[in-house]
């Protein structure tokens, strides 16, 4: 029997050793497009009722001369870090990987707000910029695809993980970022996993679902663990040490966070080949991912056919087993992080023509009188077909989520069904260019169109870029 392969020595010596030129073209658009959209995510994210709320944040880390978005705030480093991280996730709006426990985690925006905080202190340009992101994505990505932790039987769900947390990929996306950012050697490199994984948040994912009104950092502090992930990576530059080889074996983070089967391939099969950045999903709307494929299928009928608000009857959802926590069916979802987790008041959101971004889960517009009628004619019931969405899965990746919704308007029905999401990249109908993560930056904030014309074009050529010194003043939204 052969020995297992060092994982964490594995990863360190790799994107250790990763340059610029050994990145396809492909994923440096990628990088392009994450880098726009989660700006895009921090920008809206500080338009909403939590960004007061987050830039107050930046004083408990001191100050500094760092960039925080939509504000004239300077910050230290990793206050800086710690407020567009959490901007950048606060509305749901931010990409989604298709791995983790529950088949789905968000670290690309922590990977960016890693980045652009490092790269700034030390005055790096795009390029840096990109390679940094790029390397923060793969390490998250890679973490991810260990393999999930639902409960198959027969090829259908039956069970959710009783231990789960968005916050191992997000920290070890940071570390990665700002690691590769450092040029960090690979006996650093290293030293900065071990103090990531030993750095990882509890989890705390089944508490939180159990909550009836939830907290504002959601599922996990995704500031804390970009925070973290900065504080291991110059850390280990200065010479502190980890707990060594924290991905390999039996006592590895990964098992301890209750992965059973770890994929060794997922974390280091097809090194320069495979690339997490080609399994990014984005978001048109500000709501969990699991809610996208009922909503593609919402807007499909809506493409269609003309139906007015005031002529629905009822709406049926069709989702998958995953989906059936009072969470989801929330008729009456309390506070800004209920609404984005409320298949009923999504919804109401897209019939009642409310604008993309933050009036989706404002609390004026959810107590108008036309939302609150369409959300009370929502019913979310089990779709037996998308029990078995397992069958789709490459590298424990849930890529396809069937979801279809039914709606009646007099004697009128309409019906759709999605495989994919609006945003995903394996089907050609649904995935999103350059240009359309342009659109979502028109369309979403309340920034002037001429300032997001300047973030649109800054972005597209920043690796032509070297300073980020542009770049930061769009992300500040203050000359």
């Amino acid at each position: 029997m052969s020995a297992e392969p060092m994982v964490t020595s594995t990863l360190a010596k790799y994107l250790s050793g990763l340059d610029y030129a050994d990145i396809p073209p492909r994923i440096i658009e990628e990088a392009k497009k994450l880098l726009l959209d989660s700006i895009v995510c921090m920008v809206t994210g500080a338009e909403s009722e939590l960004g007061p709320v987050i830039h107050a944040h930046a004083e408990l880390f001191g100050e500094g001369d760092a960039s925080v978005a939509e504000t004239p705030l300077r910050a230290s480093l990793l206050g800086a870090a710690y407020c567009n991280a959490r901007l950048g996730t606060c509305l749901d709006f931010d990409e989604t990987y298709p791995g983790g426990p529950t088949g789905g985690v968000h670290f690309g925006a922590i990977s960016v707000a890693a980045a652009l905080a490092v790269c700034e202190r030390k005055k790096l340009g795009g390029a840096e910029l990109l390679r940094a992101i790029v390397a923060g994505y793969e390490l998250g990505g890679r973490i991810a695809d260990v393999g999930t932790q639902l409960t198959f039987a027969n090829g259908e769900l039956v069970g959710r993980p009783e231990v789960w947390g968005m916050s191992v990929s997000a920290i070890f996306a940071a570390a990665g970022a700002a690691a590769t950012a450092c040029r960090l050697p690979e006996e650093q490199y290293y030293e900065a996993l071990g103090l990531a994984g030993g750095n990882v948040q509890p989890l705390i994912g089944p508490l939180w679902g159990a909550m009836p009104v939830p907290p504002n950092v959601k599922f996990s502090d995704f500031g804390w663990s970009t925070a973290g992930g900065i504080f291991s990576a110059m850390a280990a530059q200065r010479g502190s040490t980890g707990a060594g080889p924290i991905l390999d074996g039996k006592t590895s983070i990964l098992h301890i966070i209750g992965i059973r089967k770890v994929n060794i391939d997922g974390l280091i099969g097809e090194l320069g080949q495979r690339w997490a950045l080609d399994d990014i999903t984005y978001k048109p709307w500000p709501c969990c991912r699991f809610l996208h494929q009922a909503m593609t299928a919402l807007k499909t009928i809506r493409d269609r056919h003309t139906i007015r608000a005031e002529d629905v009857d009822s709406i049926e959802v069709s989702a998958n087993y995953a989906l059936m926590s009072r969470r989801f069916h929330n008729r009456e979802p309390s506070n800004f992080v209920a609404r984005q987790f409320s298949f009923p008041h999504a919804i109401a959101m897209m019939l009642c023509d409310v604008p993309v971004g933050v009036d989706w889960v404002s609390e004026e517009v959810a107590r108008r009188d036309d939302v609150v009628r369409i959300r009370n004619k929502v019913t979310v019931v089990d779709n037996p077909r998308a029990r078995r969405f397992a069958q789709y899965f490459v590298r424990d990746q849930v890529r396809q989520m069937p979801g279809a919704i039914t709606v009646h308007a007099g004697d009128r029905v309409y019906s759709a069904e999605a495989d994919y999401a609006l945003g995903d990249p394996w089907d050609p109908a649904t995935a999103w260019s350059y240009g359309d993560v342009a659109d979502k930056a028109r369309l979403v904030t309340r920034r002037d169109p001429a300032a997001m014309e300047r973030l649109v074009e800054i972005v597209r050529d920043i690796d032509s870029h070297e300073t980020l010194d542009a770049l930061m003043r769009e992300l500040r939204g203050f000359q």
